[in-house]
């Protein structure tokens, strides 16, 4: 009876390891591709791009403005014709398997109507979220890092 008590701790010891759930996670490369690829829609004035990195319910909080796709959309045809040059940099990802968040700068130069520039410097968050179809970005945050400047 002894032996077979202590053989039961032992099996159930050796199992303990197997039972801890991992924290699986995935590559946070993809959640920078899926924002790059919203922003370069934006720089191709790509709709289909745009709505593909986003979820349905995708919303955007930028400098006090509430925004959905259909938003901006509409904002980048007022705006038009335009063209822009996006730089970012200071990546900081935490991603897990279903979702992830991200910060970064995020630098916007613009030319309206191949006459107006305008210089914009934003400190940017953006989630994520993982469905069958693969990463896609339900939120993003942009806040002004500093007045823009107009050339």
């Amino acid at each position: 009876m002894r032996y077979a008590i202590i053989l039961a701790l032992m099996a159930g010891l050796g199992l303990l390891p197997a039972c801890r759930q991992s924290k699986s996670t995935d590559d946070p490369e993809k959640l920078k591709t899926v924002l790059l690829n919203y922003f370069d829609g934006i720089k191709n004035n790509d709709h289909k791009k745009m709505i593909d990195a986003t979820t349905d319910d995708f919303i955007v909080y930028e400098t006090g403005k509430v925004w959905n796709n259909d938003s901006v959309f509409k904002e980048m045809k007022r705006v038009s014709p335009y063209t822009v040059n996006f730089k970012f940099d200071n990546f900081k990802i935490q991603v897990d398997n279903m979702s992830g968040h991200m910060s970064y700068y995020e630098e916007a130069d613009f030319v309206f109507n191949d006459t107006l520039k305008v210089n914009l410097n934003f400190l940017g968050s953006a989630a994520f979220q993982k469905n069958e179809g693969g990463w896609k970005m339900n939120f993003l945050h942009a806040t002004k890092k500093y007045a823009p400047k107009v050339k």
